[in-house]
């Protein structure tokens, strides 16, 4: 007796196979459909779920949590560091620095939101970390009876005040936010040739625009709260002049980086 054999279906023109590891069979693999527009054609072959070698089911990173594992460190920090100084800045009703540490939670809680989908570097979360911390201690820790951000470190020059502890603070935070601006812009990089003269333009300029805008917070603390010593013209020039430096270092970094995972 003859056994009629089964239809042979027609093959999904959007799927490979793939051999499975642990089984020898064959998988489904969802491919990209050639059709639609580039973000759309791939999020379902991207955010589809996947199977462990144990066969337990995977989400996308979409769906993993909201904070990695390593990252848990940083944000304890700043459970712990953001009240405490909030507490201080109240004891001595410095509403200035008030005003700065509520600037800190609106970026930290815009970094916790799309840390998902931008997977922030720890590296540079603890980069972000240092900076709030140091901006925080130089406005609440007093040497001597003089506070940190006006402290002299190494007097360079006496007419432009260098290097003040601001001016240092000022290199180190807006190196790492032109670094946090390089890596918000790899993913329109990933199939693009590197052109680095231009790339570099653009990385600059993103950190001093973050600069810039820091310099618009101050300026907004003068206006609600005149009493705030946040300085005058020159002051600003040497904020900017300062963020350039750290935008210029955090560019050799990156380049070194690139180069050393060439």
């Amino acid at each position: 007796m003859r056994h009629a054999l089964p239809p042979i279906a027609a093959p999904d023109p959007h799927a490979t196979h793939a051999r499975d590891g642990h089984c020898g069979g064959m998988r489904h693999v969802p491919q990209c459909p050639e059709s639609g527009p580039p973000r759309r054609r791939c999020a379902a072959a991207r955010e589809g779920d996947h199977m462990s070698q144990d066969g337990s089911q995977t989400g996308s990173m979409d769906r993993g949590p909201i904070v990695r594992r390593d990252q848990i460190p940083v944000l304890v920090v700043h459970l712990i560091a953001l009240p405490a100084f909030t507490l201080l800045f109240l004891s001595r009703q410095n509403y200035e620095f008030l005003l700065y540490i509520g600037v800190i939670v609106v970026f930290l809680a815009l970094i916790v939101t799309t840390n998902r989908r931008v997977a922030y570097p720890t590296q540079l979360l603890w980069g972000l970390t240092g900076w709030a911390l140091l901006h925080m201690g130089g406005g609440g820790i007093f040497l001597g009876g003089d506070r940190l951000y006006g402290i002299m470190l190494i007097p360079i020059s006496t007419r432009y005040n260098i290097l003040r502890y601001d001016q240092f603070v000022h290199i180190v935070g807006f190196g790492v936010a032109t670094a946090v601006m390089y890596h918000l812009l790899l993913p329109s990089l990933a199939s693009a040739p590197r052109r680095w003269v231009s790339l570099s333009i653009v990385v600059v300029m993103a950190g001093l625009g973050v600069g810039a805008l820091n310099e618009i917070i101050e300026f907004a603390a003068t206006v609600i709260m005149p009493e705030t010593g946040v300085g005058g013209y020159v002051n600003t020039s040497m904020d900017l002049v300062s963020d350039l430096v750290g935008a210029l270092g955090a560019l050799a970094w990156i380049r070194l980086r690139a180069r050393s995972h060439a």
